[in-house]
């Protein structure tokens, strides 16, 4: 699964922190902790080609992967389909 969250474009630093704990039992195992610090940059969720920039080739490409879409960048609500609402979306946020 994924979560899109509706946050101002622009750039931010994430900072992960990520744990593992296997059984002791298990030869080459054992507990950690790693901390790990990444750069993104968010875009408006209509900026299909992650361009920074919401225009006519994001609209584009939204009609061309109209209809079922599994996993594919156009389907911006997540639903497995490309439809008005990823339309309306790019027009949304359109900027360019």
């Amino acid at each position: 699964g994924f979560d899109v969250l509706r946050i101002p474009a622009g750039r931010w630093r994430i900072f992960m922190y990520s744990t593992h704990q296997a059984m002791g039992s298990k030869e080459g195992f054992m507990l950690g902790f790693a901390r790990t610090t990444h750069i993104a940059t968010y875009v408006p969720l209509g900026d299909v080609d992650g361009d920074q920039n919401v225009n006519v080739t994001d609209l584009l490409a939204v009609i061309a992967n109209w209809g079922p879409c599994s996993d594919c960048l156009a389907d911006l609500d997540g639903d497995g389909l490309v439809a008005i609402d990823d339309l309306l979306q790019v027009l949304a946020d359109w900027n360019g």
